[in-house]
């Protein structure tokens, strides 16, 4: 079904053969209190994203899910946490600012 849907042939790498490549998005201790923009508090949200992975992020209303996606983009302010891209620590504090680290929403 993927060949189909991308048109040529895909090789994808078993999970005894992959190799994780170095960690290009990590979170650590996230914390956003209520009164942010939708009203949901994050609490110590932590991830890492290796290179050639892909991180859904998913939830039912009022999960956190758009409060989290705000705060990495620096749409609201974070209380605790730390961000890292490509291993450097970031502090986005605006949509430019992400955008300048390589963080898009």
């Amino acid at each position: 079904m993927a060949e189909l849907m991308v048109g040529q042939t895909l090789h994808v790498p078993s999970r005894e053969t992959a190799q994780p490549g170095p960690i290009a998005l990590k979170v650590t201790d996230l914390s956003l209190a209520s009164g942010a923009a939708f009203g949901t508090s994050l609490k110590s949200i932590g991830f890492e994203v290796r290179k050639g992975e892909v991180l859904g992020i998913s939830g039912l209303v009022g999960s956190g899910r758009t409060e989290l996606a705000r705060a990495l983009f620096g749409l609201d302010a974070r209380d605790a946490g730390e961000i890292w891209v490509a291993g450097q620590r970031v502090n986005p504090q605006s949509p430019s600012q992400a955008l300048d680290v390589g963080i898009s929403y």
